[in-house]
């Protein structure tokens, strides 16, 4: 009897792998039995190495080539609205500079497809829900360099690397990073203070704002999904969210019964919604986690 070969498996390069959406998608990826290698500047304390997982603690500019690689998912960006318009020039280089570098990388190094994630702060105050055809109107930094990313990567779809884009609408999960709602108003809750909570305009006809939660389990299942798919990989640009919303003052009640309202700043808007048909339709794919049933557990 012949002796059993090794088996090949698909390699994923994931960059930004200490992350939070990363901590979500590097388990997703290696349950599909993928390889998989983390790269981020900072150290990995959320995901130990294995057989199939390997980190490398390195910053995505001192990245050389990305030979060997089958796919790469690439998380390793400057986030949040207030962080690029307090440092438009350092995010714009992490967001748009880096990230045509590794555009570029994995096209020449051959790799089969580069999943990219987007922002849904892309549609600004249009009509509900946000469709993926809708005009963008990115009007601070942090949009402007998402939206440039998404042009790149539909550019270098139509020369020679696959590309998915995902707008991502307003992600929760455990190990949120700091800069989010929800890891704020769980930090509110332990130091036993009131959780701020934006206040609408009247013309709202609701007293705070309303988002469209996903789960970033959920995202890291799509990721997965898209992968492989021979449906997508032109450039596409598709919604990753719920398809319903939820005031925040209604999910932070859940957390705690101590609220105070503060005035909405200038980029913030009343409420998101997304049309999530064409992800089920191109990668039979739809939320399945709800925010407010993981709360009563995670809480």
């Amino acid at each position: 009897m012949a002796p059993d070969l090794p088996i090949k498996r698909k390699k994923v390069m994931v960059t930004g792998a200490s992350g939070f959406i990363a901590s979500h998608a590097v388990p997703a990826l290696l349950r599909a039995g993928y390889a998989v290698v983390g790269l981020d500047r900072l150290p990995c304390r959320l995901m130990p190495p294995s057989e199939r997982f390997t980190f490398v603690k390195q910053d995505i500019a001192e990245l050389k080539d990305l030979k060997g690689f089958d796919y790469v998912i690439h998380l390793a960006f400057a986030t949040n609205i207030p962080n690029a318009i307090a440092d438009p020039v350092g995010t714009t280089y992490n967001n748009i500079d880096l990230g045509v570098k590794i555009l570029q990388l994995a096209k020449e190094a051959g790799v089969k497809k580069l999943l990219y994630p987007s922002t849904a702060s892309l549609y600004g105050n249009q009509p509900l829900p946000w469709k993926e055809n809708m005009p963008v109107f990115p009007s601070e930094p942090y949009s402007l360099q998402k939206y440039a990313m998404e042009r790149f990567c539909r550019y270098y779809a139509g020369n020679g690397l696959p590309t998915v884009i995902f707008r991502l609408f307003q992600v929760f999960g455990e190990h949120q990073r700091q800069d989010t709602a929800l890891y704020k108003f769980f930090h509110c809750r332990l130091e036993q203070k009131p959780i701020p909570i934006t206040q609408n305009t009247a013309q709202a006809g609701f007293k705070s704002a309303r988002r469209d939660f996903i789960y970033a389990g959920d995202i890291a299942e799509v990721f997965v999904k898209a992968l492989t798919s021979d449906k997508v990989g032109k450039g596409e640009i598709i919604n990753i969210a719920s398809g319903h919303n939820y005031a925040m003052l209604e999910i932070a009640k859940l957390i705690s019964d101590k609220i105070e309202f503060i005035p909405k700043r200038g980029f913030e808007l009343d409420e998101h919604l997304a049309d999530v048909t064409l992800a089920k339709k191109l990668l039979g794919w739809r939320a399945k986690t709800d925010i407010k049933v993981w709360l009563k557990k995670y809480r």
